[in-house]
Protein backbone atom coordinates (compact mmCIF):
# COMPACT_ATOMS: atom_id res chain seq x y z
CA UNK A 1 0.00 0.00 0.00
CA UNK A 2 1.56 3.23 -0.94
CA UNK A 3 0.72 6.40 -2.45
CA UNK A 4 -0.96 6.82 -5.80
CA UNK A 5 2.04 7.96 -7.37
CA UNK A 6 4.21 4.88 -5.72
CA UNK A 7 6.64 7.43 -3.81
CA UNK A 8 7.57 6.33 -0.52
CA UNK A 9 10.09 6.26 2.29
CA UNK A 10 10.32 2.87 4.33
CA UNK A 11 12.10 3.13 7.36
CA UNK A 12 12.77 -0.29 9.61
CA UNK A 13 14.82 -1.06 12.27
CA UNK A 14 17.64 -3.38 11.67
CA UNK A 15 17.21 -7.40 12.02
CA UNK A 16 18.24 -9.91 14.64
CA UNK A 17 21.49 -10.35 15.41
CA UNK A 18 22.89 -12.99 17.36
CA UNK A 19 23.50 -11.74 20.98
CA UNK A 20 26.20 -8.50 20.71
CA UNK A 21 27.23 -9.51 16.86
CA UNK A 22 27.74 -7.13 14.55
CA UNK A 23 26.44 -9.32 12.25
CA UNK A 24 22.64 -10.28 11.87
CA UNK A 25 21.61 -14.25 13.09
CA UNK A 26 20.79 -16.82 10.09
CA UNK A 27 17.22 -16.60 12.17
CA UNK A 28 17.44 -12.47 11.31
CA UNK A 29 18.56 -12.89 7.76
CA UNK A 30 15.34 -15.39 7.40
CA UNK A 31 13.27 -12.21 8.97
CA UNK A 32 14.66 -9.87 6.52
CA UNK A 33 14.40 -12.10 3.57
CA UNK A 34 10.41 -13.06 4.43
CA UNK A 35 9.24 -9.15 5.05
CA UNK A 36 11.52 -7.83 1.98
CA UNK A 37 9.29 -10.00 -0.15
CA UNK A 38 7.34 -7.29 -1.10
CA UNK A 39 9.21 -4.03 -0.88
CA UNK A 40 9.89 -2.96 -4.82
CA UNK A 41 12.68 0.24 -3.32
CA UNK A 42 14.48 1.64 -5.59
CA UNK A 43 17.77 3.06 -3.36
CA UNK A 44 18.60 2.33 0.08
CA UNK A 45 20.12 4.35 2.72
CA UNK A 46 21.78 2.57 6.20
CA UNK A 47 23.77 3.08 8.64
CA UNK A 48 27.65 2.20 8.51
CA UNK A 49 27.07 -0.67 11.12
CA UNK A 50 26.99 -4.34 9.69
CA UNK A 51 23.68 -5.29 10.91
CA UNK A 52 21.57 -2.74 9.51
CA UNK A 53 23.64 -3.00 5.67
CA UNK A 54 23.05 -6.87 6.21
CA UNK A 55 19.28 -6.24 6.79
CA UNK A 56 19.12 -4.00 3.93
CA UNK A 57 20.61 -6.74 1.51
CA UNK A 58 18.23 -9.06 3.20
CA UNK A 59 15.00 -6.91 2.44
CA UNK A 60 16.09 -6.98 -1.48
CA UNK A 61 18.27 -4.19 -1.55
CA UNK A 62 21.88 -3.65 -0.98
CA UNK A 63 22.89 -0.42 0.14
CA UNK A 64 23.67 2.68 -1.51
CA UNK A 65 24.29 5.20 0.42
CA UNK A 66 25.88 4.74 4.09
CA UNK A 67 24.26 7.90 6.53
CA UNK A 68 26.28 8.68 9.71
CA UNK A 69 23.13 9.88 11.30
CA UNK A 70 21.40 6.83 11.53
CA UNK A 71 24.10 5.15 13.70
CA UNK A 72 23.15 4.37 17.23
CA UNK A 73 25.72 6.22 18.64
CA UNK A 74 25.25 9.56 17.78
CA UNK A 75 26.32 11.18 20.38
CA UNK A 76 22.82 14.31 20.41
CA UNK A 77 20.93 10.59 20.62
CA UNK A 78 23.17 9.61 23.52
CA UNK A 79 23.10 12.97 25.20
CA UNK A 80 19.14 12.93 25.29
CA UNK A 81 19.55 9.39 27.36
CA UNK A 82 17.95 7.82 24.34
CA UNK A 83 19.48 4.16 23.84
CA UNK A 84 16.91 2.44 24.02
CA UNK A 85 13.34 4.74 23.31
CA UNK A 86 9.60 4.25 22.22
CA UNK A 87 8.11 6.87 20.00
CA UNK A 88 6.23 8.41 23.27
CA UNK A 89 9.57 9.06 24.90
CA UNK A 90 11.23 10.34 22.11
CA UNK A 91 8.69 13.14 22.07
CA UNK A 92 8.39 13.60 25.35
CA UNK A 93 12.04 13.93 25.26
CA UNK A 94 11.60 16.42 22.14
CA UNK A 95 9.16 18.44 24.71
CA UNK A 96 11.30 18.60 27.40
CA UNK A 97 14.27 20.30 25.04
CA UNK A 98 16.22 17.68 25.29
CA UNK A 99 19.73 18.71 24.11
CA UNK A 100 20.13 17.51 20.30
CA UNK A 101 17.18 15.83 19.58
CA UNK A 102 15.58 18.39 17.15
CA UNK A 103 18.92 19.43 15.46
CA UNK A 104 19.52 15.67 15.00
CA UNK A 105 15.81 15.07 13.63
CA UNK A 106 16.41 17.75 11.38
CA UNK A 107 19.32 16.51 9.94
CA UNK A 108 18.30 13.30 9.15
CA UNK A 109 14.84 15.02 7.89
CA UNK A 110 17.14 17.24 5.77
CA UNK A 111 19.48 14.17 4.58
CA UNK A 112 16.44 11.80 3.68
CA UNK A 113 13.67 13.96 1.78
CA UNK A 114 17.17 15.23 -0.26
CA UNK A 115 17.66 11.57 -0.91
CA UNK A 116 13.84 11.08 -1.42
CA UNK A 117 14.00 13.82 -4.30
CA UNK A 118 16.13 11.61 -6.55
CA UNK A 119 14.68 8.03 -5.26
CA UNK A 120 10.97 8.06 -5.00
CA UNK A 121 10.90 4.30 -3.50
CA UNK A 122 13.45 4.50 -0.48
CA UNK A 123 14.72 2.25 2.43
CA UNK A 124 16.10 3.24 5.39
CA UNK A 125 17.26 1.08 7.59
CA UNK A 126 18.67 1.87 11.05
CA UNK A 127 18.39 0.91 14.42
CA UNK A 128 16.32 1.00 17.99
CA UNK A 129 15.43 4.54 18.42
CA UNK A 130 17.24 6.07 15.55
CA UNK A 131 14.38 4.49 13.35
CA UNK A 132 11.46 5.84 15.48
CA UNK A 133 13.00 8.96 15.70
CA UNK A 134 13.87 9.27 11.76
CA UNK A 135 10.12 8.45 11.56
CA UNK A 136 8.81 11.35 13.77
CA UNK A 137 11.02 13.18 12.03
CA UNK A 138 9.70 12.68 8.42
CA UNK A 139 6.13 12.15 9.13
CA UNK A 140 3.62 14.60 8.77
CA UNK A 141 0.86 12.90 10.59
CA UNK A 142 0.25 11.21 13.90
CA UNK A 143 2.00 7.35 14.09
CA UNK A 144 -0.81 4.52 13.77
CA UNK A 145 -2.65 3.40 16.60
CA UNK A 146 -1.53 -0.10 15.82
CA UNK A 147 1.56 0.37 15.70
CA UNK A 148 3.78 -0.41 18.52
CA UNK A 149 5.33 1.71 20.96
CA UNK A 150 8.53 0.68 19.72
CA UNK A 151 10.09 -0.96 16.58
CA UNK A 152 10.82 -4.64 17.14
CA UNK A 153 13.40 -6.50 14.67
CA UNK A 154 12.59 -5.70 10.82
CA UNK A 155 9.40 -3.90 11.59
CA UNK A 156 8.62 -0.61 9.84
CA UNK A 157 6.87 1.93 8.73
CA UNK A 158 6.13 3.41 5.55
CA UNK A 159 5.59 6.80 4.88
CA UNK A 160 3.67 8.27 1.53
CA UNK A 161 2.09 10.99 -0.11
CA UNK A 162 3.27 14.36 -1.37
CA UNK A 163 3.60 15.41 2.44
CA UNK A 164 4.60 11.83 4.05
CA UNK A 165 1.41 11.99 5.69
CA UNK A 166 0.56 8.54 4.83
CA UNK A 167 1.69 6.64 7.90
CA UNK A 168 1.44 2.81 7.50
CA UNK A 169 3.13 0.28 10.11
CA UNK A 170 4.44 -2.59 8.80
CA UNK A 171 5.47 -5.33 10.79
CA UNK A 172 7.95 -7.98 10.53
CA UNK A 173 6.78 -11.26 8.22
CA UNK A 174 7.78 -14.10 10.31
CA UNK A 175 9.46 -16.73 7.72
CA UNK A 176 8.20 -19.66 6.58
CA UNK A 177 8.98 -22.90 9.35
Amino acid sequence: MASSDGRFIEIRRHSARLGSSADLSPFGIELAAATGSDLEVDWAITSRQARAQQTASALGRDPDHQLDLLDPQDQRFLDAGLTVASFDRIERRRKEGAAGLDSLGDALREKLMEAWAEHPRLLVVSHMGIAELTILALATGDIPADAPPMLGHCDGVRLAGDRLDEIIFRPAIAPAP
